[in-house]
């Protein structure tokens, strides 16, 4: 059982959530990246220790926890959002505006997810912009730099572009 507690950052246990099985299910062939793929310049911002692939957390306030997962499959990258509907179940959605080339011989990812928690965000660059998260939301990172937050409202996904 997972328990999504304020903004902990905890890592996916796919034995337990039955994450394994949803992936395998319905995105045949897509695996969690792993830490081996990252750049080795990532590893000079972020400790091997935690945990940068996926992240657990409410995103949508229902009070069940739901996962998001950087995923690889040939040569792509996705962000896709498991959200919980109870019983071990998911529905999901894919990130339509992250899809960068991925070359596992290389190993080169940069990217990574926090839990953003709620909170006023204000974004200087590339515009002003000010943001009211009512929810936990999803960064993404690009190295050390918060790209982008996914949040939820309207019951749909939403994003602030931060660079």
């Amino acid at each position: 059982m997972i328990v999504v507690a304020g903004c902990k950052q905890e890592s996916i246990q796919t034995g337990e959530t039955g994450i394994e099985d949803y992936l395998n299910n319905n995105l045949p062939g897509w695996t969690l990246i792993d830490t081996a793929d990252y750049a080795r310049s990532w590893w000079s911002f972020y400790d091997k220790k935690e945990t940068h692939n996926s992240i657990t957390l409410d995103f949508n306030d229902d009070r069940i926890a739901d996962h998001a997962l950087l995923l690889k499959k040939d040569s792509s990258l996705r962000l896709v959002v498991l959200l919980g509907s109870g019983n071990k179940s998911y529905t999901h959605f894919i990130v339509d505006d992250f899809q960068p080339v991925y070359n596992g011989k290389v190993k080169d990812i940069q990217y990574g997810l926090a839990v953003e928690p709620p909170a006023q965000i204000d974004v200087l660059e590339p515009e002003e912009k000010s943001l009211i998260l009512l929810f936990n939301a999803i960064t993404l990172l690009d190295m050390e730099d918060r790209a982008r937050i996914y949040y939820w409202r309207n019951n749909r996904v939403n994003t602030l572009y931060a660079k």
